[in-house]
């Protein structure tokens, strides 16, 4: 059995599981570089030696042993490095985040992130709310946000927030005040 794990790093805090653990259970694991780690692209296989030598050939007929792949690598080995102990504290501030977020009028998805990375849904369309949060960084000097995109549900937008550093070290009540206020061009409870 084979799982894609591209963002297994970031999944284990919500399972309450060790990367081992989750790794025993399958044969082979897909795992990302850059998703949470950081890394600007790439990604490895973990799996048995039979399956590797396939996997050579087929990386190699793909055009996968480019020497410029080193840079990817050392990449994702730093993100190793850096953010593989921060994950549950990015899904900590994550949830404290969507909470936050939900008390200000928002939706999110999930309602409590399972990762560092969530869906959040306000009401508008995309061109008025992004003129809003564009007009919200240039006189305040503060992103709060990206921007955000027509969702499926007519009358409503969506973004994807993103919680690492240094988001983590801000209040996350504040934040979503902030988001709000960006979101909904008025006060703390923008809409």
């Amino acid at each position: 059995m084979h799982a894609d794990g591209a963002r297994i790093w970031e999944s284990v805090s919500y399972w309450d599981r060790s990367l081992a653990e989750v790794a025993a259970l399958f044969d082979s694991v897909y795992v990302s570089l850059y998703k949470g780690l950081g890394g600007s692209s790439g990604a490895l296989v973990v799996c048995p030696d039979d399956l590797a030598g396939e996997l050579r050939s087929w990386r190699q007929r793909m055009g996968g042993t480019l020497f410029s792949l080193t840079a990817p690598a050392v990449g994702g080995l730093i993100g190793l490095r850096e953010h593989l102990g921060r994950f549950g504290d990015y899904r900590a501030w994550a949830v404290e985040l969507a909470a936050a977020l939900r008390d200000q009028g928002f939706r999110t998805f999930p309602d409590e992130p399972h990762i560092g990375t969530f869906l959040a849904y306000a009401p508008g369309t995309a061109d008025e709310v992004n003129e809003r949060v564009v007009a919200f960084v240039e006189e305040r000097g503060v992103v709060t946000c990206g921007l955000w995109r027509d969702a499926h549900v007519p009358g409503w937008v969506e973004t994807e927030l993103t919680c690492y550093e240094p988001a983590i070290s801000h209040n996350a009540a504040e934040v979503a005040g902030l988001v709000a206020a960006a979101v909904g061009g008025g006060g703390s409870r923008g809409f």
